[in-house]
């Protein structure tokens, strides 16, 4: 894979893909904290 820094469409899907983590961390969490309370 070659990246460029000037492509703004890798750009926008690398953002999209920390959103992607932000999210899957937090339903992690969640089913984290739902496992303790049990």
């Amino acid at each position: 894979m070659s990246f460029k820094k000037d492509e703004p469409l890798n750009n926008t899907s690398v953002r999209i893909n920390i959103l992607m983590l932000k999210q899957n961390s937090q339903v992690f969490c969640f089913i984290f904290e739902y496992i303790l309370k049990l």
